[in-house]
């Protein structure tokens, strides 16, 4: 079966588990069910992350006028970092998937 992906271009976060290392903000730039890749910046030492990494990204969904703002948030582990031109490549493999308000009530779990 060929995984279905998306170019997506949202505004996103990403928080590292377990770390010493503060919420990053990015932009997502590939997502489906199974992996996603991040654009994150400011630069962070990746180098100090140690072992498998946990993370959560809160991507923002879009949302028009008065409707409520939504947030995909996943959680998984880092596959990979890689250094780019627009700050760092995060490549993660999903875990779960769930849509939450703006203010973190879950709605909806697409993937466990």
């Amino acid at each position: 079966m060929r995984s279905i992906k998306a170019r997506v271009g949202l505004p996103c976060e990403v928080r590292f588990h377990n770390s010493w290392l503060k919420p990053v903000g990015g932009i997502t730039v590939e997502l489906s069910r199974d992996w996603m890749i991040v654009t994150a910046f400011p630069l962070f030492p990746f180098a100090r992350l140690k072992g498998v990494t946990h993370v959560s990204v809160s991507i923002q969904l879009p949302h028009a006028g008065f409707q409520p703002h939504h947030i995909l948030e996943c959680s998984g582990m880092i596959c990979e970092l890689r250094l780019v031109e627009s700050g760092m490549r995060v490549h993660t493999a999903i875990n779960s998937i769930s849509i939450q308000d703006r203010d973190h009530e879950q709605r909806h779990c697409a993937v466990q």
